[in-house]
């Protein structure tokens, strides 16, 4: 019986390693073999390299009631030595607010209620989730002070029970749906929005996302734990240069205004040599005169066309330049994002190792449990599990202890068939020659089976062979159990490593996005290059034009005859010379006025905004202080309790 019972406590510890992760966090967070799987999980996101020589690196736990209020907080600093190659762990309790509220609201039927009357009912429910970034400097932006919150990313996640959850709809997060349960993962960008000023400025289909809901329709409700995790995301990549940029874009656009106010005017005073020059044909004879001065205003308009047409190809010279840096910070997008897809491999295998090792972790302690089974796999632990409490279950603690009594007993077979003789001797009164005969012996034997039945039963009604059938079935109970949980833990990373396979593919795929964004900027700078060369082109053309005029002016001053063809001509001309400067003035409002706003209003806020926003991030270390370390980082793992 005490072996029994040693095996079953080797089921109950190997399940305990796999599913009592989550209350490892609150006292043990230090112990690496503990078996803490978000301590393996959370060395995929470290903020960055450690460069100092004393590093601080701080973990937050936040435990909060199922209606979010926080009960308990506890801060694990590691402070890293670099140059000696030690580490020191320390803990204490924080009696202060995180810099980051998750806050959580609940309806049901459209009716707000709290999570202990939300348990066990039935409807259409509604989880909210918010989170409230209370961290921020106020820096001068533009002349103006403006709040700049640390960057903080809010990931949230938890698995929904199919049984009690249908019909499920998220916003600001995503699905995961295995058939038998659903994980929900939620991504929150806390007061970014108020940080780029972007608030009211964005359209409808550009949100950064600062909460949580989850809607379904629900039996019985219950929801299990939910964990968040709240990080500093990490800016030291992230540079902006927005002076060049502006000084680049600013020059192109003041050479671009200056050519077409110098091509306004020329094509104005065209208009008007044309139109002189008409009214002068109406009377060739008499206003030759006034022809020749028509054509000298058109010669010198030529030539403003001219002058204005060579500082546009040398504006668009210089937006070209700018482009191609446009172009370049496009391509460096591009490589990122490229980079990221490239750790997606090592991001899955990374959750591939952490889950080969649960399963060794869990055969393991099966088979020191005396349970014989096959090795386990991603793709047959279900089934070998469910196999293993099958087997324990079918075990009959009375079975085995009868037959344990019995063979006591039989043992001493001839101790009791030399009493029940020595009885039937003494109450018969027979000779030992009476006794060798065939029929005394049978009595004997009759009555030695009689005596072992007998003791096998009082035996078996003992109170401690009775004692003991009871505790070998509650340890059958806690062998299948345990086997139960172990599953139940598999099954819970299973969906974890199913989503991990899901964001994957996500980077993966805003990679080629990226890849067809740098596409079409390349294809931009292709298009101001060709309008570059249409420019120049069009120099050429008011060089000839102005060619034309000069020899136009020399002309009139011989015309004698053909007053009727020159006069349909010059209606001609000035029709085209109305339209070229309607269009001149239509492009000068519409295109170089509005980019002369955009890159004096909007390219400087938002880039100041953006420097802000690194040197805010930069400076948020940890939740306390730094003590003796040069540098550090913190991250923040709130548990919020399930309701049952």
């Amino acid at each position: 019986m005490k072996r029994n019972y040693v095996k079953a406590l080797a089921v109950v510890l190997s399940a305990s390693l796999i599913a009592g992760t989550g209350a490892v966090y609150a006292v043990k967070a230090d112990k690496e073999e503990s078996g803490d799987l978000g301590s393996k999980i959370m060395s995929y996101v470290e903020k960055k390299d450690y460069e100092t020589e004393l590093f601080q690196d701080e973990t937050v736990y936040v435990i909060n009631n199922s209606d979010g209020e926080q009960e308990k907080t506890i801060v694990v600093d590691k402070l890293k030595d670099n140059v000696n190659g030690s580490e020191t762990v320390s803990n204490r309790q924080l009696n202060a607010e995180t810099p980051v509220q998750v806050n959580v609201s609940y309806e049901l039927d459209g009716n707000a209620v709290s999570a202990a009357d939300l348990a066990g009912r039935s409807g259409h429910v509604k989880i909210t989730y918010d989170y409230v970034n209370t961290q921020y400097e106020t820096v001068n932006v533009n002349g103006k002070d403006e709040k700049i919150y640390v960057p903080f990313a809010a990931v949230t996640g938890t698995i929904l029970n199919s049984d009690v959850f249908s019909n499920i709809k998220v916003e600001g997060g995503r699905l995961i749906d295995d058939g038998t349960r659903t994980a929900v993962v939620g991504v929150a960008l806390p007061g970014l929005s108020e940080s780029l000023g972007a608030e009211g400025n964005m359209s409808d289909s550009v949100k950064i996302p600062e909460s949580l809901t989850i809607e379904a329709d629900v039996k019985d409700f219950e929801l299990g734990t939910v964990y968040t995790l709240v990080t500093n995301y990490d800016l030291d990549e992230f540079s902006v240069d927005e002076n060049g940029i502006k000084n680049t874009l600013t020059s192109a656009i003041d050479t671009a205004k200056d050519g077409f106010a110098q091509i306004l005017d020329g094509s104005a005073q065209l208009s008007e040599g044309l139109a002189a020059a008409k009214d002068g044909s109406a009377a060739l004879v008499d206003g030759a005169l006034a022809a020749y001065d028509g054509s000298m205003q058109l010669a010198d308009g030529a030539k403003a066309v001219n002058s204005g047409a060579a500082q546009l190809a040398n504006g668009l010279g210089d937006a070209l330049t700018g482009s191609g840096k446009v172009s370049d910070g496009a391509a460096q997008l591009s490589a990122g994002l490229d980079t990221l897809s490239g750790n997606s491999a090592a991001i899955v295998a990374g959750a591939e190792q952490v889950y080969a090792k649960l399963l060794a972790q869990a055969e393991a302690g099966i088979k020191e449990a005396g349970i014989d089974i096959p090795s386990l796999t991603i793709d047959n632990y279900a089934a070998v599990l469910d196999a293993a409490a099958a087997q324990i279950g079918s075990a009959d603690p009375e079975k085995i202890a009868e037959a344990k009594v019995r063979a006591s007993v039989e043992a001493n077979r001839s101790a009791i068939e030399m009493q029940v003789a020595a009885a039937v001797k003494a109450q018969t009164g027979a000779t030992d020659e009476m006794m060798a005969s065939d029929q005394m012996k049978a009595v004997v034997a009759q009555k030695t089976e009689e005596q072992i039945e007998a003791l096998t039963a009082q035996n078996m009604a003992s109170e401690e062979v009775q004692s003991q059938i009871k505790a070998g079935n509650e340890q059958i109970k806690a062998g299948v159990a345990a086997v139960e949980n172990v599953k139940k833990s598999l099954d819970d990373y299973n969906t974890f490593y199913q989503g991990v396979k899901a964001y994957t593919a996500g980077v993966d795929t805003a990679d080629q996005g990226a890849a067809q964004l740098n596409a079409g900027v390349k294809s931009l700078n292709d298009g101001i290059d060709k309008l570059h060369t249409g420019a120049k082109t069009l120099e050429a053309g008011t060089t000839s034009l102005s060619a034309g005029a000069d020899e136009l002016r020399d002309g009139l001053e011989a015309l004698e005859a053909g007053e009727e063809q020159l006069d349909n001509g010059l209606d001609q001309l000035s029709e085209g010379a109305k339209a070229l400067n309607d269009g001149l003035n239509r492009i000068n409002d519409e295109l170089v006025i509005k980019l002369e706003a955009f890159i004096n209003d909007d390219i400087e806020g938002l880039a100041d905004r953006l420097k802000a926003l690194k040197q805010v991030s930069d400076d948020y270390k940890c939740i306390d202080t730094l003590g003796d370390a040069g540098d550090g980082t913190v991250k923040f793992i709130y548990k919020t309790e399930a309701i049952k």
